[in-house]
Parts: structure tokens; C-alpha cells; sequence
């Protein structure tokens, strides 16, 4: 069964891309694809210097923003993968410990839960209603064939339907079919709202402050780093 690990860009994000391979290549060594959602021409170079570069195949894109253009593109670029288990990163996340543990489950999908300060944001602004389960897609492993992939895939483009981005399609989704997902442990999608964790394997710097903090600071990993060690 082969395994790998698979992120997407365009030209408003792809600036991250050399910090991404950088991190994730110091502790890993997984098979890399990145889906081309429009990057430039020099960033379609950089990722085929270090990774299957794959185009995005879409019949149609929505009438929406740039940036919901970007959210609504997600489930179509999780379908190419060329992996049997893939393991998605949007290109904000900074790993740094290895991935083994996660390749090791067994299912259809994992994934986490968004953190509670982020449900209950939703909550006042409407997004989502009262006791519903927002999940965070920034960090998904699952199974290539996944019918929850494609069922996603299809409900992103029915715009009879109205969602905030493509982690809430996702979420309603697995709360009406009733699917079956794993839950990921916090530290392999920790993000930065919850505090600061030593353990973390992956932080998910979402939003775009996290996106400022990486442009200014790097992430944490030299931080890290810079501690003394803890037998």
C-alpha cells in the first residue's frame, strides 16, 4: 500500500511552500504531490524539483471569491491523489516530529475537531447551530476511493446549499450521512489558540495571523530547538 503525503497551492499561498518542504523534510521522508491550483510558473518548478506535481482536474469553479475559490477547490485536489493512504497538510501546517504514527491507523478518514474557541466563534456568528461538530480539514488522513472524499467533492459545487468554507461542508456532511471518521490527536493539528506545546507534531498556523506569524518569525521549530533537552 503505498503512502504519502499530499498539499496544494496557488499563487496566494505558495510563498509558503519552501518553509513547508523544508520542515517537513527534516523529520520525514513520505512521498510528497502537490496539487496545482494555479501556482506560478517558478513554484510549479520548485515542487517538481521535490515532488509529483499534479494539476487540478475541475469541471467548473463557482462564481466565488478568490479565497472560496481556493477552500472550494480542496475536496477536488484530495480525489487526485496518487497515494493509497494519503495523508493531507494544508501548506500552513509546520511538522516537526515524524509522521509514522498517524500512517499506522486504520479507516476511512481521520481527522480533528476544531478547537472549541473556534466553535464557539462559529456559534456567534451563525455558521454553524448549537451542538454541531465543526472538524478542521487543514490536517485529514484517509483511504484513496473514500466515499466521503467524493461526497464532498459534489456538495461543495451545489449551491443551492450555503457554507462558510470547505471544512463546513465536510463537517455536515459526516453529521448527516452519519459517517464513521477517527478522531486525530490533537498534536498531529495543534493549533496555536490552544497554547504552546512542546509535543506538538504538527502546528496548523490557520488563519492569517498564523499565516503573519510564519512571514515574520519562521514558526516555532528554531524555538524549539533552541530548549534544553528533557530526559
Amino acid at each position: 500500500m503505498s503512502q504519502g503525503v499530499l498539499i496544494a497551492a496557488d499563487r496566494h499561498c505558495e510563498w509558503l511552500l519552501p518553509w513547508f518542504f523544508e520542515r517537513y523534510t527534516a523529520c520525514n521522508s513520505y512521498s510528497l504531490a502537490v496539487v496545482d491550483l494555479g501556482m506560478s510558473h517558478g513554484a510549479v518548478t520548485f515542487c517538481r524539483d521535490r515532488a509529483e506535481v499534479i494539476p487540478l482536474q475541475m469541471d467548473r469553479i463557482p462564481p466565488l471569491s478568490i479565497q472560496k475559490q481556493g477552500w472550494y477547490k480542496k475536496p477536488f485536489a484530495f480525489l487526485q491523489t496518487p497515494f493509497d493512504q494519503t495523508l493531507w497538510l494544508d501548506c500552513d501546517c509546520e511538522v516537526l516530529r515524524p509522521l509514522d504514527p498517524l500512517f499506522q491507523l486504520e479507516g476511512e478518514m481521520h481527522l480533528a475537531f476544531d478547537t472549541e474557541n473556534s466553535h464557539l466563534k462559529e456559534i456567534a456568528l451563525g455558521t454553524i447551530r448549537e451542538g454541531e461538530v465543526l472538524y478542521n480539514s487543514g490536517v485529514v488522513l484517509y483511504r484513496k476511493g473514500s466515499s466521503i472524499i467524493k461526497k464532498w467533492a459534489d456538495q461543495v459545487l451545489d449551491q443551492d446549499r450555503a457554507f462558510f468554507s470547505d471544512q463546513h461542508v465536510l463537517s455536515k456532511l459526516i453529521q448527516e450521512s452519519k459517517s464513521r471518521v477517527g478522531l486525530l490527536p490533537d498534536l498531529y493539528n495543534w493549533r496555536m489558540s490552544q497554547g504552546f506545546n512542546i509535543h506538538a507534531a504538527i502546528i496548523h498556523w490557520a488563519g492569517s495571523w498564523g499565516k503573519e506569524y510564519i512571514r515574520k518569525q519562521g514558526g516555532i521549530a528554531h524555538e524549539l530547538a533552541a530548549l534544553p533537552s528533557i530526559d
